[in-house]
């Protein structure tokens, strides 16, 4: 194996185990960086996890499945199972992501990741795609594959309530303000896209007449369909002041 300062060998290490189910349980339910070993080969994959027993669960499906999105250990997987290990390198308790991927990228720096043959992460950066090189055939692919995609109304739902109260930092806000400045507005302030509507003129004015008389924004949304914020400023003649009455 090429020679990299990392805790190697793996029989050095305590957590070095058969990849398969029934070594799951010998591995620490904490967060920490871990490896990937081919014994036969030396070809190794280095990882962080919030929980290390949880993601080399993860690995496992994926590879069983054969739907592991790193094409190098799953052909490694079909062809020698039994050669891979996984390697506990490091725990870290109480760390958070940011603490995590930054020692992810320490170890991946000193694999020499995208240098090194036998290091087979895809990504250079941890946590990002950020210096992933694609084939111009690999793109295409990608661009067909995604060409006329819909979304079922279900799916279009799960992602909407996915992002509902996701809170954005002042720097996420602030980039996103500088990205939409000086861009043209497709439709006077405070109208939405008829495509789009939810609300008519009829129903509008029942949820005028419904919070005129008592009803909570909350029993105005769910009357709709739409969410509270949406709907209250709707009612409120912030949105929809096309037909607001």
């Amino acid at each position: 194996m090429t020679a990299i300062s990392l805790p190697w060998p793996p029989s050095n290490n305590r957590h070095a185990v058969a990849f398969g189910q029934e070594s799951i349980a010998s591995i620490p339910a904490t967060p920490g960086i871990y490896s990937i070993l081919d014994t036969d080969s030396g070809a190794f994959y280095v990882g962080s996890a919030v929980s290390l027993r949880k993601r080399m669960n993860d690995h496992l499906y994926r590879l069983a499945k054969g739907s592991h999105a790193n094409q190098r250990l799953q052909r490694i997987w079909d062809k020698r199972h039994g050669a891979l290990r996984f390697i506990v390198l490091e725990e870290l308790p109480g760390a958070d992501r940011s603490a995590r991927l930054s020692r992810e990228q320490t170890y991946l720096d000193k694999a020499r990741v995208g240098e090194n043959k036998e290091c087979i992460n895809v990504l250079s950066v941890a946590g990002s795609h950020e210096g992933r090189k694609r084939t111009a055939e690999t793109v295409e692919k990608l661009r067909a594959a995604n060409v006329g995609r819909t979304f079922t109304a279900e799916s279009r739902e799960k992602m909407r309530l996915a992002k509902l109260g996701v809170p954005r930092t002042a720097e996420t806000r602030a980039a996103l303000s500088a990205a939409r400045k000086g861009k043209p507005c497709n439709r006077p302030l405070g109208i939405i896209n008829k495509a789009l509507r939810k609300l008519t003129a009829e129903k509008l004015a029942e949820l005028k007449e419904m919070r005129a008389g008592g009803a909570s924004w909350r029993e105005l949304a769910a009357s709709c369909g739409m969410d509270l914020s949406a709907c209250r400023r709707a009612v409120l003649g912030i949105t929809y002041k096309d037909i607001s009455q």
